[in-house]
């Protein structure tokens, strides 16, 4: 835990002096961010936004990036495909929001209890995740489903209209 307590002392120092996230917090980060991860993994966004309050957006934002679903993303001629790991979530656990140009996907993927954690690398709890597209979509017609761990998304290109061009009245 020596490196958690490390991080925060730095972050507290940069807060107290109003500072952005230093380049030694970074740095610290950067070096032992799979240890640091594998522990922040372990708790929730709230209680790691509690601990970290008053530190950095920045610093948060790079915390709150440990609760993204992994996605992929396919365009097709006529659609775009998201497929998100979203393991034990029912689809009652799960949102899909759609505007123009994105998706944004919150799911609760809950946390499996099948004895105790050598080693914790999926995302739990509630996660997050916008997915913003090289193109406009029809919001209204995308569809989702979920099932087997993975959440597909369709997200309809929408159609160019066609626009009649008229003469000019002169005068």
């Amino acid at each position: 835990m020596g490196v958690i307590e490390d991080m925060m002392k730095i972050g507290m120092k940069s807060a107290k002096a109003g500072l952005e996230v230093t380049e030694e917090l970074i740095k610290l980060f950067r070096e032992d961010g799979r240890l640091v991860g594998s522990i922040l993994k372990e708790m929730e966004p709230e209680e790691i936004t509690e601990i970290l309050e008053g530190t950095s957006s920045q610093l948060i934002r790079m915390v709150r990036s440990l609760h993204t679903p992994a996605v992929d993303v396919f365009e097709r001629s006529e659609e775009f495909v998201i497929i998100a790991e979203v393991p034990g979530a029912r689809p009652e656990d799960v949102q899909v929001r759609a505007g123009e140009r994105f998706v944004e996907i919150t799911a609760n993927v809950p946390k499996m209890r099948e004895g105790e954690a050598k080693t914790r690398e999926r995302v739990t709890g509630e996660v997050r995740r916008r997915i913003d597209l090289p193109g406009k979509i029809n919001p209204n017609a995308v569809s989702a489903k979920c099932g087997r761990g993975l959440l597909v998304v369709k997200a309809p290109k929408a159609e160019a209209s066609e626009i009649e061009v008229k003469p000019m009245e002169e005068g």
